[in-house]
């Protein structure tokens, strides 16, 4: 289990950066942190779930939280529900019979139409064609933000084979703004101070973990 203060400890541990005073304060390693995470996010997203239960009435509109990147699949009662791409198509009226429709789902759900029920997303929500009656479950299945945690008990999201990925991202930026700081003042031989390789070892361990997915998803059934 890995927390926000065992993340600062490998950082500083790279940097190093171990002797108080510190070069980097926890708050600029925060800020770094939650860059990393937001990057890392963007190819190995956390995959979540939200199950909804509509107990009185109906309900059509689903909020989604913040740190949703997208939705993976709607299931109403354990049935998956086919999604359209937009508002425009979900709202649009039943074509004649003489017409075909190449996106709308062919099987109807809990509804009298010749539209079958299906979802979007639209102004952070998903959004049915059809609000589903009570009682109903209605489930969400999200790729999700890793976020970082805002205090140091509580365990990252990140597993805990992909830290490393996380460090150097970090090691990476603080060296760079460091660069930066002492280019700025013009301290001699300013680019070449604080650059132990970062960069190329954090796109190193991405290549290696996309390649792990790459043979984890080529061996499932």
């Amino acid at each position: 289990m890995t927390t926000r203060a065992d993340l600062r400890t490998q950082i500083r541990q790279e940097l190093q950066d171990n002797v108080t005073p510190y070069f980097w304060s926890d708050a600029a390693m925060h800020t770094a942190l939650a860059a990393a995470f937001s990057a890392y996010s963007q190819y190995a997203p956390a995959s979540t779930q939200s199950a909804i239960a509509v107990s009185a009435g109906s309900q059509g509109q689903f909020s989604l939280p913040a740190n949703t990147l997208a939705v993976v699949a709607v299931l109403i009662n354990g049935v998956t529900v086919a999604p359209v791409p937009d508002l425009a198509t979900l709202n649009e009226p039943a074509a004649p019979v003489w017409q075909t429709s190449y996106v709308q789902p062919v099987i109807p759900y809990a509804a009298l139409s010749s539209h079958g029920q299906a979802w979007t997303v639209w102004n952070g929500a998903v959004q049915l064609r059809y609000p589903v009656p009570a009682p109903a479950t209605v489930q969400l299945i999200l790729a999700s933000a890793h976020l970082l945690p805002a205090d140091d008990l509580t365990a990252v999201t990140v597993p805990d084979t992909d830290t490393e990925v996380i460090v150097l991202h970090v090691c990476d930026r603080l060296a760079a703004s460091a660069r930066t700081d002492a280019a700025r003042r013009g301290a001699p031989n300013a680019t070449a101070a604080f650059d132990p390789g970062y960069a190329a070892r954090y796109r190193a361990a991405v290549r290696a973990r996309r390649r792990a997915t790459s043979r984890n998803l080529a061996a499932s059934p």
